[in-house]
């Protein structure tokens, strides 16, 4: 394709003439520029045509053609790329005499639309040709059309936006009418649905004029039209029509071929709302605030072409927060905002925007994604990079900083796209860490990190920052500056689980033993409380858990002095509570570590001991306070630590009297407990001596057992209890035998309010148990026993148990035969033969008994009557 100036523009001259590019007179081309391609030639022609309108005269003179006929002006896009705006207006009679002559004169320009101006202010350009003149028609050969610059056509007087903003204030409708004409615009594309217009040809001018000018000019330019269109052939996206054409306005056409609009009926397409507040408000601002209209398309002159459609709502959301107007934006519209300024604004555009979209930035704080993030970074840094201001450079750097606390510090995610962003700024503004490193490192950004509770996750990557600044400021040690100190601080005081914030703040600074060791002084010399430095020594251990075993060592005899004998200690609890097996990891901790650490040994020994024991089971703690006071790993120790071993050795004694040894060990409490003058609470050499005895084949269980057995008993746990009544209570009662007052002796001896629930479900547990006999000895005792006992108290009095331990034996009762029910009831009167209470519960019982057994039935009420 040829080239010519971006302003110049082809001619192209078309009617029924004598001499023309045709083979011989009659419509053809009758002259054009010498660089007009044939294709575009031809496809002008075609779109040139003019048809009048059947209801005007079909002779008129010239006034009437002037003041009558409608002109098509029509702007259209050609195949080949170029433009072509096309005026085709009626000439009446041709060279021949014959009416219908029009004459269509086209200027051609190169690109997607003419330069500086919307297509319809070129309408009034007074080099239009409208017809030949006679002197011209001759049999001549036409000359060439020249070439016609653009430039140098004045500006238009009509169509201004105070003739749109008239024009739609006439009628109260028109103003509703083009909101909805702009939403059918944004729907052509899609649709295939051109815009039809019925009006007057001057109203006609002002709905073109109306709809060109609610768009940016550039994105007019992709909008064909005609302001006369006689029939649906060669449609532009938006057509006038008027009253005599072949459009016929019906429901086919109205609402399935065509967004049409009647005003000279009244009838119009629905148009599905889509870009409806870029619709209302430009159609608001065109009715009602010209300069506004017009400062909006001034301002989109920041911005390269985009394409028509609904990244235009962008734009208009851009230039309201450009001057000042508050919006409330979703996530989706800021994300096409940022899109739309990222792939359009111009370099001077970005200059200006820069602010604008810097305040667009700071409302993510809190909601918007890492991804919106980056996009205000991409445009930020571009725009810094283009027009080169340290100032604008700053302001990159302290919003990238913002992206950090709000995605890192706050919210507690994006970490990748911190690092994207970071990418994003390399890339525009070349070398600028040691920029950034000072605004990160400022007063009042460190302040602010200080003032957060930072989650372990975030911790190292937020030290690690901070690590890396410090390290391009060429600032060393990293660990003594104050920056890296206010934080280390601020993170172990406010952090949730303390050590592991340690150990966050070890991997980062802690790089060598020494600094190690200096970290570890800062962080529990901040507290006066020794809690702090047992905290940094369980994060220090958690640490030692990434480093070889002489590093940990080196570490550890730097610590052997009186100021950080916490942080050791620490250390060592943390082990005790992570370590699975911890006898072996406190015997080959004690052996490498505390006896090569002088100072520690000396101060913490028994502590170290003490954790240990109160991390074990109570048998494992049991078998290693045997060892503490046979003399293993202790050398010595003070008194109230044997005292403590004895109380560990009670707790953990077994009561199974087949565990030969511990009777054994039974014996030596008893004698350590006199030697180190320990009372034995609860006394389980005491308890497991009654299990013993009511095994034994001698005597058995004696009654002075039995008085002691309440004080032994006192201070025992419930698991302790519950283990005791398991081995005593079942063979202590069966030896009762069928002795009430045994019975009654035996139970109340062991019975510990406290454990109330514990004594019952053992009681119960026994009565309920199977026998040999279906109403044995022991039975019959706690019958007797429960018979003689007044009403329940509370719940934790061993009357409590009366009503369920007679639930359980009138089962048992029932199950007897009628034979010995009787000897049973022999038994009961002659045992409480004369007092009150007794056989009035007996009989409550028999009573019970005979309603569940038929077969005692009628003895039972012979039985009852005899008892008075």
């Amino acid at each position: 394709m040829d080239e010519f100036g971006p302003r110049q523009t082809l001619q192209h001259h078309y009617t029924s003439c004598r001499k023309g590019c045709g083979a011989g007179p009659g419509f053809q081309t009758r002259c054009q520029s010498e660089r007009l391609q044939p294709s575009d030639r031809v496809e002008i022609e075609r779109r040139g045509v003019y048809i009048a309108p059947r209801d005007l005269t079909q002779e008129p003179n010239e006034e009437e053609i002037d003041q009558n006929f409608p002109r098509a002006f029509r702007y259209c896009l050609l195949e080949s790329g170029r433009w072509a705006l096309i005026h085709s207006c009626y000439a009446g009679r041709d060279y021949s005499g014959r009416w219908g002559n029009y004459f269509a004169h086209a200027l051609i320009g190169e690109g997607n639309a003419p330069p500086l101006a919307w297509p319809i202010d070129l309408y009034e350009w007074s080099g239009w040709k409208r017809r030949l003149t006679s002197d011209e028609d001759t049999d001549a050969p036409p000359p060439s059309l020249p070439l016609v610059d653009l430039a140098d056509i004045p500006s238009a007087v009509s169509f201004t936006f105070e003739e749109l903003r008239d024009f739609l204030r006439e009628d109260p409708t028109r103003r509703s009418g083009l909101e909805a004409m702009i939403r059918a615009l944004f729907l052509h594309r899609e649709s295939s649905r051109a815009l039809v217009v019925r009006d007057t040809f001057v109203n006609g001018l002002f709905w073109t004029a109306c709809i060109q000018k609610s768009l940016p000019i550039a994105y007019a330019r992709q909008i064909t039209f005609s302001t006369y269109q006689f029939d649906d052939r060669q449609c532009a996206a938006v057509n006038m029509t008027t009253s005599g054409t072949d459009f016929i306005f019906d429901e086919t056409q109205r609402e399935y071929r065509f967004f049409m609009f009647d005003r000279i009926h009244g009838s119009a397409s629905e148009v599905p709302h889509v870009c409806t507040k870029y619709a209302a408000t430009l159609a608001d601002w065109m009715a009602n605030d010209p300069r506004r209209l017009e400062d909006f398309h001034n301002f989109v002159s920041l911005f390269a072409q985009g394409e028509l459609g609904t990244e235009l709502e962008s734009l208009l959301r851009i230039f309201e927060m450009r001057y000042g107007q508050p919006l409330s934006l979703n996530q989706e519209q800021r994300k096409a905002i940022l899109q739309f300024v990222h792939r359009y604004s111009t370099v001077e555009g970005r200059n200006v925007l820069f602010p604008t979209i810097m305040d667009l930035g700071l409302t993510l704080k809190g909601e918007g994604t890492g991804e919106d993030y980056v996009s205000v970074i991409r445009f930020l840094s571009s725009a810094a990079a283009s027009n080169q201001s340290s100032e604008h450079r700053r302001q990159v750097f302290e919003y990238w900083c913002a992206m950090f606390d709000d995605l890192m510090v706050t919210r507690r995610r994006g970490n990748a796209e911190v690092r994207a962003a970071y990418a994003v700024m390399m890339k525009a503004l070349g070398s600028f860490e040691a920029e950034l490193a000072k605004v990160f490192l400022e007063t009042d950004h460190m302040l602010f990190l200080r003032a957060c509770s930072l989650p372990d996750e975030q911790l190292e990557a937020i030290l690690t920052e901070v690590c890396g600044f410090l390290r391009v400021l060429g600032r060393f040690p990293l660990h003594n500056q104050p920056e890296a100190r206010w934080l280390m601080d601020a993170v172990v005081v406010s952090a949730a689980d303390k050590p592991s914030a340690v150990r966050g703040i070890l991997v980062v600074f802690g790089t060598d033993e020494v600094s190690v060791v200096d970290v570890c002084r800062f962080l529990a010399g901040s507290s006066e409380s020794p809690e702090q430095g047992r905290i940094v020594g369980r994060g220090l251990s958690q640490s030692f858990a990434e480093k070889p075993e002489s590093f940990a060592n080196a570490v550890r005899q730097r610590l052997d002095d009186a100021r950080a004998l916490e942080i050791l200690l620490g250390e060592w609890l943390d082990l005790a509570h992570r370590a699975e097996d911890k006898l072996g990891a406190f015997r080959k901790y004690f052996e490498a570590v505390v006896r090569r650490l002088p100072n520690y040994r000396a101060k913490y020994t028994i502590e170290i001991a003490r954790e240990l024991a109160r991390s074990l089971a109570p048998a494992l703690r049991c078998a290693q306070a045997v060892r503490w006071l046979d003399g293993h790993e202790i050398d010595a120790a003070p008194d109230a630590f044997y005292q403590e071993c004895v109380g560990w050795i009670n707790d953990g004694l077994p009561f199974d009297p087949t565990d030969a040894s511990a009777h054994k060990l039974s014996v030596r409490l008893v004698r350590w407990a006199e030697i180190w003058h320990v009372a034995l609470i609860p006394n389980r050499p005491v308890l497991q001596d009654a299990i013993r005895a009511t095994r034994s084949s001698g005597e058995g269980l004696g009654e002075e057992t039995l008085r002691i057995l309440p004080r032994a008993i006192e201070g025992i746990g419930r698991d302790g209890y519950k283990t005791f009544l398991s081995y005593f209570l079942p063979n202590a009662l069966e030896e009762a035998d069928n002795n009430p007052a045994r019975h009654r002796r035996v139970l109340l001896s062991v019975f510990v309010p406290p454990l109330a629930d514990v004594a019952r479900d053992a009681y119960l547990q026994f009565l309920s148990r199977p026998s040999k006999h279906s109403f044995g000895k022991t039975d019959l005792a706690a019958l007797l026993v429960w018979l003689s006992c007044g009403s329940p108290d509370t719940a934790d009095s061993p009357l409590a148990l009366k009503n369920p331990s007679l639930q359980i034996l009138r089962r048992k009762i029932e199950a007897l035969s009628l034979t010995d029910l009787r000897g049973l009831d022999e038994i009961v009167r002659e045992n409480y033969q004369g007092t009150g209470n007794a056989p009035t519960e007996w009989r409550r019982l028999l009573k019970s008994v005979a309603e569940n057994q038929p077969s005692v039935l009628g003895w039972a009420r012979r039985i009852l009557g005899g008892h008075r």
